[in-house]
């Protein structure tokens, strides 16, 4: 991997990303790829490599996504933002509001 700009340590650090759920698995079915599948996921992920404007749409679903998912995770804690601002609608390139967390 190393002969073909692959940094083995960054992506075993980051295995996970490589398995993240992309919408076509079965509900609580583990994401699953065959060699040829997998091979061409890690040449993707060489350093030499550009970013498309796919990988930044690819990039914001995912960060929508998890902003969501953590959104929820903390109105089921009872932790909400007063403000009325939703946590993942703040204004391009200012900072998600965090003092509401720290209640």
């Amino acid at each position: 991997l190393e002969e073909v700009g692959v940094d083995v340590l960054h992506l075993v650090d980051n295995i996970e990303f490589i398995f993240l759920p992309d919408g076509t698995e079965e509900e609580g079915e583990q994401k699953t790829l065959d060699l040829s599948a997998l091979m061409d996921v890690i040449l993707q992920l060489r350093g030499s490599n550009s970013a498309t404007v796919k990988d930044m749409v690819e990039l914001k679903k995912h960060i929508g996504s998890s902003c969501g998912e953590l959104l929820g995770e903390f109105r089921q804690i009872g932790v909400d933002d007063k403000s009325g601002r939703s946590f993942c609608s703040a204004p391009h390139g200012t900072a998600v509001p965090h003092e509401t967390v720290a209640a």
